[in-house]
C-alpha cells in the first residue's frame, strides 16, 4: 500500500473543477473549467469511437449532435482540456470524487462510467456530495449545511456523515440573480481567479488530526480576499445595483437587503459626502443629515407588507432546520441552537456571503410562524373550494346528495378548526415527524410555492433596521455559525472535505469504495447506493 501513488480529490463544482492530492488543504493543480454532464458524454462518446460499436455509445453520439454551435464548441473545448490534464491524474489511483447536491442521477452515473473507463482506469473511487464533504471538514457530525453556487443553493442536515433532509434549489442562485449571460463570463473567470489565490496561499495538511487546527485557519487568512479584488471576478456582478434589487428582497427578504447593501451603500455615500465636506473645509452634519436618504427612498417604494416578509431562502431553510435532528444532540443543540456551515463558490462574489449569514442567523421561530400561517392559509383556500363545489345541485341529489352533506360538514369542521389554530408555534417537532427522510420532496415542490408571499412579523422602525443584523430574532434562533477551517476561501471546503475523507482507513470508507469490477457490471449505477449523500 505505500506504493501506491496518493489519492486524488477532484471538486467537480458549478464555476469550476478543484484538483488535489490527498492530504492537501486547496488546490495544488490548475484549476479548471466545470465539467458538465454534456463534457462527460461527449468524453465517453468519443472514447468508444475507437472502440467497437457500441449502440449506447451511437446514442450518445446523437445525444451530443443535438447541442447548439457554440454549446458544442464548448464542450469540445472542455473535452480536450479533461483528456489532457485530468485523465493522466487519474490513472490507477483511488479517486475521492465531490459533486453537487443539486447533480442529477445520470451525471453521477456519467463520472462513475468515466472514472473506470479503459482511457483512464482509476482503481477505486468514492463519491460524495459537496454538503457532506463541507461537514466533514469542519469536523460537525450533524448540523445543517447551506451551501451556494452558481446555479443552485443547497441546504440540508447532515448527520454522521449523511443528509436525512434537504433541499435544492435556483433560488438566491448567482444564475438566478444576474442571470445566465453573466453566470457564463463567470465561469470563465472564476478558475483562474481561484487559482491565483491557491498559489498565493500554499497550505499542506501534514496530518489528519490537523485539518482544522488554528494554524489552517491563520494561514489561509489574508490572501484570498486581495486576490480576488484584482482578478475582475468581483466587478462582474455588483448587487448594489438597483437592477439586482426586486429580486434580492424577493429572495432574501427586505431586511438581509437592508442590513447587508443598503448599509453598504450608506457607508460608502457617508465616506464620499464626508471627503467632500472634508476638502471643502466643512463639518460632518451635512453627510449625517443626506445618508438616511436611501433608506427613506426604499420604504417608500416597498409597502409595509413586502419589508416585514421573510426572504424565499428564509422560508425554505427553516422548513429544512425545522426537522429535528434522529441522532442525540449535541452540545450546541442542548444549548438550543444547531451548528450551520456556510460555504460555496457563490460566496466569493461581494455580499453573497453577508446575505446568507444574515439568513441562517435570523432563521428561527419568527420565520417558522410565518411558514405555518401561510400553510394554514393554503389549506384553508384549498378546503374553501371544495366546500363551495358541495354546494353545487348535482351533489345535493340522492345518494350524491348524503355524501355532498357529509362533506359539507366536514370541510365547515376543517375551516373551523383551521381558523382557530394556534398560530404560536415551537422551535422543533419530534423526530418522528419524518424528517430523517432523505430528499424530502416537499421542499422543493414548495419552492415555486413562496412566491410573493407575505409576513406578519412585528414592524421594524427606520433606525433599527440597520442595526437588525446583529439583534434582531437573537433569542429565538435556530442556528449558530460554525467555524470554518478556511474563512476566507468557503469556496473549496468541499475540496478539502474530500481530502479529509481520502485520509480516512479504508475499513471506515469500505462501504463507500467503488470498484471497476462494481461500475462496469452496474454501468455506473452501483454509485446510487454507494455514496456519500
Amino acid at each position: 500500500m505505500s506504493d501506491d501513488p496518493p489519492a486524488l480529490v477532484v471538486y467537480a463544482g458549478q464555476m469550476a473543477t478543484y484538483l488535489c492530492d490527498g492530504g492537501d488543504v486547496q488546490p495544488t493543480y490548475p484549476v479548471e473549467h466545470p465539467i458538465t454532464e454534456d463534457v462527460l458524454r461527449l468524453l465517453r462518446q468519443e472514447q468508444h469511437q475507437s472502440e467497437v460499436a457500441d449502440p449506447r455509445a451511437s446514442a450518445s453520439a446523437s445525444a451530443a449532435t443535438d447541442m447548439s454551435g457554440d454549446r458544442a464548441s464548448r464542450a469540445r473545448q472542455r473535452a480536450q482540456e479533461i483528456r489532457s490534464r485530468i485523465f493522466p491524474l487519474m490513472q490507477g489511483r483511488y479517486v475521492v470524487l465531490v459533486v453537487p447536491l443539486s447533480s442529477t442521477a445520470s451525471y453521477r452515473e456519467e463520472w462513475t462510467r468515466l472514472c473506470f473507463d479503459g482511457h483512464v482506469l482509476a482503481r477505486q473511487l468514492v463519491m460524495l456530495t459537496d454538503t457532506v464533504a463541507s461537514a466533514f471538514a469542519c469536523g460537525m457530525d450533524s448540523g445543517i449545511v447551506v451551501h451556494a453556487s452558481l446555479a443552485t443553493v443547497s441546504m440540508c442536515r447532515v448527520e454522521a456523515g449523511c443528509s436525512t433532509r434537504y433541499s435544492s434549489s435556483r433560488m438566491g442562485s448567482v444564475q438566478m440573480l444576474c442571470g445566465p449571460k453573466l453566470s457564463l463570463q463567470l465561469t470563465g473567470e472564476w478558475p483562474r481567479a481561484a487559482f491565483s489565490v491557491a498559489a498565493s496561499n500554499s497550505i499542506s495538511m501534514p496530518a489528519l488530526e490537523h485539518a482544522n487546527d488554528g494554524e489552517v485557519t491563520a494561514a489561509s487568512e489574508g490572501g484570498a480576499s486581495h486576490y480576488l479584488a484584482g482578478s475582475g471576478v468581483c466587478g462582474l456582478a455588483d448587487l448594489t445595483s438597483p437592477e439586482y434589487r426586486d429580486a434580492l428582497i424577493r429572495v432574501f427578504g427586505f431586511k438581509a437587503y437592508s442590513a447587508v447593501i443598503v448599509h453598504a451603500q450608506m457607508a460608502s455615500q457617508q465616506r464620499q459626502i464626508e471627503a467632500v465636506a472634508s476638502s471643502e473645509g466643512k463639518g460632518k452634519s451635512t453627510g449625517s443629515q443626506r445618508s438616511p436618504s436611501l433608506l427613506a427612498e426604499l420604504h417608500q417604494t416597498y409597502p409595509g407588507a413586502v419589508r416585514r416578509a421573510p426572504g424565499q431562502l428564509e422560508k425554505l431553510l427553516v422548513r429544512v432546520v425545522q426537522g429535528a435532528p434522529t441522532t442525540p444532540t449535541s452540545a450546541a443543540r442542548r444549548e438550543g441552537r444547531e451548528p450551520c456551515v456556510l460555504a460555496g463558490e457563490a460566496l466569493a462574489i461581494p455580499y453573497v456571503r453577508e446575505l446568507f449569514d444574515f439568513v441562517v442567523r435570523h432563521c428561527g421561530d419568527d420565520v417558522w410562524a410565518e411558514v405555518e400561517r401561510e400553510r394554514r392559509a393554503r389549506k384553508r383556500s384549498s378546503i374553501a373550494g371544495r366546500l363551495h363545489q358541495c354546494h353545487s345541485p348535482s351533489q345535493q341529489e340522492g345518494q350524491g346528495g348524503t355524501q355532498g352533506t357529509v362533506e359539507l360538514e366536514a370541510a365547515r369542521c376543517a375551516i373551523k378548526g383551521g381558523s382557530t389554530e394556534a398560530a404560536t408555534c415551537t422551535r422543533r417537532q419530534s423526530s418522528s415527524s419524518g424528517s430523517s427522510t432523505s430528499g424530502d420532496k416537499d421542499f422543493c415542490e414548495e419552492d415555486e410555492e413562496v412566491e410573493g408571499e407575505s409576513s406578519s412579523s412585528s414592524v421594524t422602525s427606520r433606525s433599527s433596521s440597520m442595526s437588525s443584523s446583529s439583534e434582531d430574532s437573537v433569542e429565538d434562533a435556530w442556528l449558530q455559525s460554525q467555524p470554518t477551517p478556511l474563512p476566507t476561501a468557503p469556496w473549496w471546503i468541499p475540496l478539502l472535505g474530500g481530502s479529509i475523507v481520502s485520509r480516512i482507513t479504508y475499513k471506515d470508507v469500505q462501504r463507500a469504495v467503488i470498484t471497476a469490477e462494481e461500475a462496469r457490471e452496474t454501468n455506473g449505477t452501483v454509485v446510487h447506493w454507494k455514496m456519500l449523500l
